[in-house]
């Protein structure tokens, strides 16, 4: 009878510590500002959104001055449950099932048994009846529980059925469900049945724009020595001869002498004395 006098929770970001309740999100799980709200935002994430990751990945979500490269390093695991490639990190692993599509008769409509008459002692005749068309459903029966691993190089489910090794680049698209993701290969759909879809739909979404960005420095790269090289080849150093032409008006003018002529020739072709 006493909770109606208790005193009300303070405010406090769940991110940044931030006291200040205007216009904070205040959610079951926790409180978030309206600075931090507004950086989530701006990466296409809600405040519940937040919580689905560790307290140190929240912050580096609402931190501007990470780059799509280094938040993606943010959110590597240093230990998971296969062995990993040279070059690939680890960026989620969780419960989860495969599942294989079965499509199952469940009833029929339109079915009609017809009727019988007695013509006779002994005799029936039946008339009036069909099968009816057949109703199917697409039902998904799944495996065991079993890991689902996700790096920079693979998809990778790892259960006794329906389990699957996918390289990242031969993905064609994956479809994010309620209840799981199907992931696109050759037109062929693998099954992965979890309930930490949103959280493995973000990390996706983060590991796309780091790798969108480290294609986009390695075209601006390219495009530089492109024009590096161009810039050299205009450039190109003067040939000895022209050299040589050039001390040979000087002489001809007499700003130097035929002794220092020939001596600088000399140095441009390479003669010692």
């Amino acid at each position: 009878m006493f909770g109606f006098f208790e005193k009300k929770k303070e405010f406090c970001c769940a991110i940044c510590g931030s006291k200040d309740p205007q216009e904070g999100f205040r959610g079951a799980k926790g409180d978030i500002c309206k600075n931090c709200a507004d950086a989530l935002e701006k990466r296409d994430l809600t405040c519940d959104d937040a919580f689905l990751f560790t307290e140190d990945q929240r912050k580096n979500l609402c931190n501007p001055a990470l780059d799509a490269v280094e938040l993606a390093d943010s959110f590597q695991i240093e230990k998971a449950p296969l062995v990993l490639q040279e070059g690939e990190y680890c960026y989620y692993y969780g419960d989860a099932c495969g599942g294989r599509i079965q499509t199952v008769t469940t009833g029929y409509t339109g079915r009609n048994k017809g009727v019988s008459v007695q013509i006779m002692k002994g005799v029936t005749y039946h008339t009036g009846g069909s099968a009816g068309q057949a109703v199917r459903e697409q039902l998904i029966e799944s495996s065991p529980t079993g890991r689902f691993v996700l790096t920079n190089k693979r998809f990778v489910l790892l259960t006794a059925l329906y389990g699957f090794d996918i390289p990242g680049d031969k993905v064609q698209t994956i479809d994010v469900r309620p209840d799981g993701l199907g992931i696109y290969v050759k037109n062929k759909m693998h099954i992965v049945l979890t309930s930490d879809v949103r959280k493995i739909a973000i990390i996706i979404t983060i590991l796309t724009n780091a790798t969108k960005q480290q294609q986009e420095e390695r075209k601006q790269k390219s495009l530089e020595t492109t024009k590096k090289r161009q810039t050299r080849k205009k450039q190109a150093p003067v040939s000895g001869a022209d050299e040589i032409m050039k001390y040979k008006k000087l002489m001809d003018e007499g700003i130097i002498t035929e002794a220092q002529f020939e001596r600088k020739k000399n140095e441009i072709l390479g003669f010692t004395e």
